[in-house]
Parts: C-alpha cells; structure tokens; sequence
C-alpha cells in the first residue's frame, strides 16, 4: 500500500521557546477576560489525580448527545483562598508600577509560614482609604489586584506552607474594583465566587519535570540510520557553514518539563461542597489518590487531564476563547469510578 510522504521539516514548535524552567512552581496568569461589572475570574486549588466518570453527554451537536458515555476527569480540590488585602497600581513615566498594598492579616495567620508578617494584628485604615479614594477620583489609578493565599492545611496534601500571589479582578470601573476589594480584603472567596457548574475555565499551571533530556525525547526528530554517523539519536545537522553559529531553531539536548503551559477552555462538571452528601460522590473523599491523599475539602471535576503532577498547585481563569457548540448545561453524573 502507498503512503504519502510526511513532510516535517522542523521539528517542534516555536510558540513554546525558549524551553526553559519555569521560575516557581506554580504558574502565572498574564491576562483575563473582559468583565463589565467587578467579580472574581480568577481561582486556585491542588490537583488531586484522575478517575473516569459515567455521564449524560449534553452537547447538542454530538452523535452521542442525550446517551450515557464514559468520560476521564481530573479532581481538583479547591479550598477557599484567603484574601490578604489588595494591590494598587499607578501610571508613571515609565508604565505602570505599584503604588501602594493594603493589607488585612492576623498575626496568627498561617501567612507567617510563607513570608515575614508584623507580630501585631494589621488592619486597613481610614485615612489609607481616603486617600486611595482621592487617588481614584483623580484617575490616577491604574488596576486594583487582590493578595490572596492558599489554604493547604485544608486539603488531602501534606503541605503546610500556603501559595502567595495576586488575582485579577473582573470590570472596567475602578470604583467597582475597588468597593470589591475593600469588602473581600480580610474574609475568603469559595470557587462559587468563581464559576458554576457546567462553566468552562483556561488552566495555568507547570509541567511534569523530566530533567535533562536529548533531541529525540525533547524534539521528537527523526533517528538517524545505523552506522551513518557516531551517534544516532540527534539531529541531522546543526546548520550551515556560514552564518558561522548554531540557530536557536536547531532541536538539541537540553531541559524538557517544568514549563509554564496554558490550558484552553477545560470543562467543570460539577463542584461539589465540603458538606456534601450526594451518594454519587462519596467514592471521592473515601478513597485516596495516588500521591495525594484524601480529598478533605471542597472540589471540582474537571473533563480531561490538566498540567503537572498530583499536589501541584493549579491557576484557574475563566475561559477567555470563544466556545464552539451548545451545551444544555444539565450534567447528570450516574457513575464515578
């Protein structure tokens, strides 16, 4: 039988250079979707592992919509993210810089794990208020982010240290943002605050490391016949005599794994509460993952496989690309495995 010819001349993808580690462990959010009124896009949780699900397909352009099918899933736990406080930005000469935190913190806040905090209760204050509020009537004020940080203790992973980092915050009225961030600053925000079943969400989050690995593995290039060359598993060539260096294009040895990846319009499924008593779900918290432990709090069921391994922390936006199809919405879960 003929074959056509598979024509490849490059190998891998230039979207993903440099192939470089990513800077911590957990990855970053650069943009989110536009919002008209201020509200939470953006959430974090752990990932626990994977199981497969028996469900009523809902998509309405499918040949199985309406029918049971099996579907593989991620659980990922999310316990409520404490809100530290909040982060002004200004415009300057030079762009947008920050301005000023305002912060909320307990002197016995397990925030005292992750960075140095006053021994003394911090709480906002008045006259800091006023004067942000001068600040934004003038329209000096750039952006508004909240502090937030994990809750790990709370989850089936035996971590203790909590994740600090920034959250975006949805809407195009500062007044908006910041009437939110003042009321959230020093309370929780739940993943109900975030999306709702059925909601489709982009997944920010590092990769699996692999350590040091060579061009085939990392590039996936062609090996080369025996007894051409000394070596078989490289690539052909690594360029032409003259210009006289080494292209960056060229697939060689080096790091694979540990990369900041982003994950495009993921389904949820279902959340289910802390408190839930559904009898379809009680496998979950029973039964403990692989490398995780025993989901304790508050999860997510996510279509598909996500970023990194288990216990690692996983950023969530809402989805900011156009969804293809109709879905109706109701997702009956029959079996979870």
């Amino acid at each position: 039988m003929i074959m056509s010819k598979i024509h490849t001349p490059k190998r891998g993808s230039r979207a993903f250079r440099p192939k470089v580690r990513a800077k911590r462990i957990y990855g970053k959010v650069k943009c989110i979707k536009q919002e008209n009124e201020a509200k939470i896009v953006e959430f974090a949780g752990y990932k626990a592992g994977m199981t497969q699900i028996n469900c009523l397909y809902d998509k309405k352009e499918s040949p199985i919509y309406g029918k049971k099918t099996m579907m593989p899933v991620t659980i990922i736990e999310v316990p409520d993210l404490n809100v530290a406080g909040f982060r002004c930005y200004e415009r300057k000469e030079t762009g947008v810089a920050v301005y000023k935190d305002f912060l909320n913190i307990n002197k016995n806040s397990e925030l005292k794990r992750k960075t140095i905090i006053s021994k003394k209760d911090i709480s906002l204050k008045d006259k800091d208020m006023k004067d942000i509020e001068q600040k934004i009537s003038l329209d000096e004020i750039e952006d508004i982010k909240l502090i937030v940080y994990t809750q790990p203790h709370e989850t089936g992973n035996a971590k203790k240290k909590p994740e600090l980092f920034e959250v975006f915050i949805g809407g195009n009225s500062i007044e908006d943002k910041f009437a939110l961030a003042k009321e959230k600053t020093g309370k929780t925000i739940s993943i109900n605050d975030f999306i709702e079943d059925g909601a489709f969400i982009d997944v920010i989050g590092v990769t699996k490391g692999k350590g040091f690995a060579g061009s085939v593995k990392r590039w996936g290039v062609t090996l080369l016949a025996k007894k051409s060359q000394k070596v078989i598993r490289k690539a052909g060539t690594l360029g032409p005599w003259h210009p006289a260096k080494t292209q960056a294009t060229v697939p060689q040895m080096g790091q694979m794994g540990f990369f900041n990846r982003v994950l495009y319009n993921l389904r949820v499924l279902k959340i289910i509460g802390k408190d839930s008593t559904d009898e379809v779900f009680e496998k979950i918290k029973k039964k403990p993952f692989k490398k995780y432990g025993i989901v304790k709090s508050s999860y997510i069921i996510v279509k598909g496989s996500v970023t990194g391994p288990a216990k690692r922390m996983i950023r969530m936006r809402k989805s900011i690309r156009n969804i293809k199809g109709e879905y109706d919405g109701n997702i009956s879960v029959k079996y979870i495995d």
